[in-house]
């Protein structure tokens, strides 16, 4: 079998510069308007970022009207020369009344930005399911803590008699501070002779 020889990178990409123009300046009442046809790799994972991370509130939540609205933006801002705002609002009311996506769209690599649309939902649907993950996990952690504390209130209680309730109360009742009563019940405790100042 005879072996099949090799593309040099030189020679695919000198065929890809002379045949495949990657932009394009069309008029759009009366404004120059260049459209990159494929991006780089860099802007599309930018732009898949930009989509995907804002369409989650700080809490979390999952806002899924603001998707298209981003993507839209998004192709204005990642495949043309046009400044958008930076506040979504504001830029999705001029995108949306101009119809600028329409004038964009069917010049732009169509394979590329259908990967870009399958990579912002996958990244949207991770997204949700960490999200998912990480809250069952802190709720299984709260429970196993609130658990642990029962336990350890419950053992506390057991060992407690009336009695040793009866002097702890008796300790809060003048005005001394906390501290000074508990040390001086200690102290008592281990010393019934010992006078403590403050106390009749």
């Amino acid at each position: 079998m005879a072996k099949v020889k090799k593309i040099s990178i030189n020679a695919f990409e000198s065929v890809v510069k002379e045949n495949f123009e990657n932009t394009v300046t069309k008029e759009w009442f009366g404004i120059p308007v260049t459209i990159t046809k494929t991006i780089s790799f860099e802007e599309v994972v930018n732009f898949v970022a930009e989509v995907a991370d804002n369409c989650f509130l700080s809490d979390g939540r999952y806002i899924p009207e603001a998707m298209q609205a981003l993507i839209d933006c998004g192709v204005v801002r990642h495949y043309t020369n046009i400044n958008l705002p930076a506040n979504l609002s504001s830029a999705y009311e001029l995108v949306m009344r101009s119809g600028i996506i329409d004038f964009i769209m069917p010049e732009i690599n169509s394979n590329q930005y259908s990967d870009i649309i399958i990579a912002i939902r996958d990244k949207i649907e991770y997204a949700c399911d960490s999200n998912t993950a990480e809250f069952k996990h802190a709720m299984e952690k709260m429970t196993i803590s609130m658990n642990e504390i029962q336990d350890a209130t419950k053992d506390l209680f057991d060992k407690v008699s009336p009695e040793d309730i009866q002097k702890i109360i008796g300790v809060y009742g003048d005005d001394r501070s906390i501290e000074e009563k508990v040390v001086g019940e200690y102290l008592k405790q281990k010393n019934p002779e010992l006078k403590i100042v403050g106390e009749e």
